[in-house]
């Protein structure tokens, strides 16, 4: 089947289309190729749209990766998770100092009732 494609400075496909349009060029290609509309891997040789397998390969495993914003946000989450985590064990030592806290002031009383009763 005839169709029309644009072309980067690699000779790679970047825009396909059915009807003929300034800078682009006739090739053909199968149906199915035509149908899958596939940009950055595709090139023309001897007017005949070909799959570059190999490329093909590295922009799926590309794009498979997370990009820079996902890792940013993945690594945000995590300090935020653990902000959390180190918050709730402050209010965790806050609550243990505080016990700690009541339990010398009982203990310094009940040590000043017995240095008072033996005065007596």
């Amino acid at each position: 089947m005839k169709m029309y494609v644009q072309l980067d400075e690699a000779k790679y496909v970047t825009a396909w289309s059915h009807v003929p349009q300034a800078s682009f060029i006739e090739v053909e290609c199968d149906e199915k190729l035509a149908s899958q509309c596939l940009l950055d891997c595709v090139q023309v040789k001897e007017g005949k749209a070909v799959v570059d397998s190999k490329r093909q390969a590295e922009l799926v495993e590309a794009f498979s990766q997370p990009s820079v914003l996902e890792q940013v946000q993945k690594q945000l989450s995590l300090l935020v998770r653990d902000a959390a985590q180190q918050a709730s064990r402050i209010e965790q030592l806050q609550e243990i100092s505080a016990k700690s806290a009541q339990t010398q002031a009982y203990l310094a009383a009940q040590v000043a009732k017995l240095e008072g009763g033996e005065e007596q």
